[in-house]
């Protein structure tokens, strides 16, 4: 089996799993499209494209299901709510969230603005340049944002959508150093890790499986991948 690691023009590294959806795309043009596409996009709206017009709407609903606070606990400067509270509030929402849109604004409203603006990235695109072909599965969108949610300490991935319309999001520090996690809409998640080990020749141990979404952070921690994972 093949385990080379690719890098890609926006400088992340893609396995041996995907390399064939992006050379299809590189030989579309699709890869360039995508970059060109977001530039134009973020000119003119830099941080709150595809979601600043259900922002307003979706904080007032996400208002109604606070839990009261607790005045000795500390509060969060921009919400005013205790950080434990915030995450209840974004995951009861989440759940009832029966979009995608709808899911990219709690990732943003959460504190995850290049996520939310990243996936609002790639949902345009799909919807404009690749409307026949898998689109962004939400129940695997909602996973990824749930693992975020849940584990707060987890600095923001990168992102790319699989054939298969799942969310797969990739953690790099080095090419010794990677994690990826593909979030399956049943809550089953494949993972893939390179991690240092200076006892084998190439000085990489490299690790696939599969668990669930909730169990995805401790097999990072067991593999050792959270010491760059983590902020």
């Amino acid at each position: 089996m093949d385990n080379t690691v690719r890098k890609e023009q926006d400088g992340t590294a893609y396995d041996f799993f995907h390399a064939d959806y992006w050379l299809r795309r590189e030989r579309s043009g699709k890869v360039d499209a995508f970059e060109r596409y977001g530039a134009e996009r973020s000119k003119d709206k830099p941080r709150q494209f595809m979601t600043s017009e259900i922002l307003p709407a979706t904080r007032g609903l996400i208002d109604k299901l606070r839990i009261p606070q607790d005045p000795s606990e500390e509060k969060e400067q921009d919400t005013l709510l205790p950080k434990r509270l915030i995450e209840v509030d974004f995951l009861r929402y989440l759940g009832i969230i029966t979009n995608e849109v709808g899911a990219i604004a709690i990732a943003r409203l959460a504190g995850f603005g290049d996520t939310a603006n990243r996936l609002g990235q790639i949902l345009l695109f799909q919807e404009e340049f690749e409307p026949d072909e898998q689109p962004l599965a939400l129940s695997s969108l909602k996973q990824f944002i749930r693992f975020l949610l849940v584990h707060r300490g987890v600095q923001e991935p990168s992102i790319v959508v699989t054939d298969r319309g799942n969310v797969k999001a990739i953690w790099e520090y080095s090419e010794k150093q990677i994690f990826w996690i593909e979030f399956y809409p049943s809550g089953d998640v494949r993972y893939l890790a390179f991690v240092p080990n200076e006892r084998r020749s190439d000085g990489v141990e490299r690790t696939a499986g599969w668990s669930t979404a909730s169990d995805a952070f401790e097999r990072a921690q067991g593999l050792g991948a959270t010491a760059w994972m983590v902020f």
